[in-house]
């Protein structure tokens, strides 16, 4: 059976979906109206693979348990999840709101004496400021910046919410850029 999503990334699931599999069939066959139905609401084509990918995978477990309209009602709600789940990871990173300290002046490649000095100093101003951060806010700091964690990953990680995280990462940017000005 050739399967209308990419099932590199999970290899159960082609034995999942043989071809003498109902439920595979049921899925397969329910695809092709999703895909549609996810182009008017994403815009990206890899977007709409990427959700239609997930949801089958999501839908997987539910194998052996639901078939027919009750698949498809089941399949575009999962759909719905996963675009949720998507913007809920999205705006719990809330990049758009911080001022990234990789984007402020650094010299370029050819630079002089002075330039690269400079650079050099707001670097040491920026290593001191977060070194002087209260231990928790630089902790935070750095699981956020350094290791990429959402702020709901390191509030359940740390036992805190996600809305002291953002405001101790606030806290740890505008500590970062007070020492090396606007």
């Amino acid at each position: 059976m050739n399967l209308p999503f990419s099932t590199e990334l999970n290899p159960a699931a082609p034995a999942a979906l043989a071809a003498d599999d109902a439920f595979g069939r049921s899925l397969a066959g329910t695809i092709p109206g999703l895909r549609q139905h996810l182009r008017g609401q994403l815009s990206a084509a890899d977007a709409v693979d990427d959700v239609v990918q997930e949801s089958c995978l999501r839908a997987l477990r539910y194998r052996g348990s639901i078939a027919g309209e009750d698949l498809r009602a089941m399949l575009y709600r999962i759909a719905a999840n996963v675009i949720t789940d998507r913007h809920r990871r999205a705006e719990s990173h809330r990049a758009h709101d911080h001022c990234a300290l990789d984007e402020a002046e650094l010299p370029p490649a050819g630079a002089g004496p002075e330039q690269v000095e400079m650079g050099r100093e707001n670097l040491a101003l920026i290593m001191d400021a977060i070194g002087h951060l209260p231990p928790r806010c630089r902790e935070v700091f750095v699981l956020h910046r350094f290791e990429g964690l959402s702020y709901r990953e390191i509030g359940q990680r740390l036992g805190t919410s996600p809305r002291t995280v953002e405001n101790q990462v606030a806290h740890a940017l505008a500590a970062c850029m007070n020492v090396i000005g606007d």
